[in-house]
């Protein structure tokens, strides 16, 4: 016979736990280039054309990746961009010293007069497993209607990598 002791009834929860289970990472350097110096009468007289005494190859290298099918990468903002008509081109960021009318043309691939653009703000899809070596180049680029005359010119962007 029980001793008297009354138990509470039993009452049961259901626990329900979601997650999300996101892609590895990859090491992407952080270039920084220094491109050559050109006359100001290399640029030419209309807006838009560049100077190719200026071609500076370079490379986004993703190593050591670690669980990624791949990534898109994000070539800074709209802010970024030379004024209209010109957005597509990465304008000169220098408030002191600048040359004035000056960009950079950012593009795809090997240097040459007909690379596919790489503007403000647009992505890069890519597919790879283990490493991947995205190579672009920078060129100098005239940009207004205004003459080019001697200065500096500089653009600094941030790529924004989001992997698969």
């Amino acid at each position: 016979m029980a001793s008297g002791l009354l138990l509470a009834p039993v009452h049961a929860q259901n626990v329900s736990l979601t997650g999300t289970v996101r892609p590895g990472t990859c090491t992407l350097n952080n270039p920084t280039h220094t491109m050559p110096p050109v006359s100001a009468d290399k640029f030419p007289a209309t807006a838009g054309g560049g100077v190719a005494d200026s071609y500076t190859p370079f490379s986004l290298a993703l190593t050591a990746c670690s669980g990624v099918k791949g990534a898109r990468l994000t070539f800074g903002a709209a802010a970024d961009a030379a004024p209209a008509p010109n957005a597509t081109i990465f304008r000169n960021k220098l408030t002191t010293g600048a040359a004035p009318n000056t960009g950079i043309w950012l593009q795809e691939g090997a240097c040459s007069a007909t690379g596919t653009t790489v503007a403000p703000g647009s992505t890069l899809a890519r597919t790879f497993s283990g490493t991947h070596t995205e190579a672009l180049c920078a060129q100098y680029t005239k940009v207004g209607t205004g003459e080019v005359t001697a200065g500096d010119i500089s653009s600094t962007f941030t790529v924004t990598v989001d992997y698969q």
